[in-house]
């Protein structure tokens, strides 16, 4: 039975540089912290309150990793989209830790808070094998 896994989209501000963290000879990789409030109106008040603000880790890899750290800079604000994923680790004094991270699919500028310019990335050659003569055989 396949399992499948809702998408998630979360809206907020760049709360750091997006860093690479993938290793000679690996995809692109990289991560950012993710900041995001949300509001709320209070009708007793008649003001606008803001709830804690939420952290997140949020993950991308190849060519997405790539467009984050050429595009995304700290106090920007994003659209991130994609799936949550458990990491855990054993920390310095041996007790088990974990926390929530987004893997993202998609993600850009926030355009309700200001315009974007799309450029679009030239693409890298790949290596791919010659094609074969298309069969000319006829059956009976």
């Amino acid at each position: 039975m396949a399992q499948q896994q809702g998408l998630l989209t979360i809206t907020g501000y760049v709360g750091g540089q997006p860093t690479q963290f993938n290793r000679e000879g690996m995809p692109h990789a990289s991560s950012f912290r993710l900041a995001s409030t949300r509001h709320y109106f209070d009708g007793r008040t008649q003001q606008w309150k803001d709830l804690p603000t939420t952290w997140i880790t949020v993950k991308a890899y190849r060519g997405l990793s790539e467009s984050i750290c050429q595009s995304f800079k700290k106090g920007e604000p994003v659209i991130v989209t994609g799936v949550l994923a458990a990491e855990s680790w054993v920390d310095q004094n041996g007790k088990q830790q974990s926390k929530l991270v987004m893997e993202a699919n998609a993600a850009g500028h926030d355009l309700s808070y200001g315009v974007s310019t799309f450029r679009k990335l030239a693409k890298k050659k790949r290596f791919r094998p010659a094609r074969r003569a298309a069969w000319t055989g006829f059956r009976t």
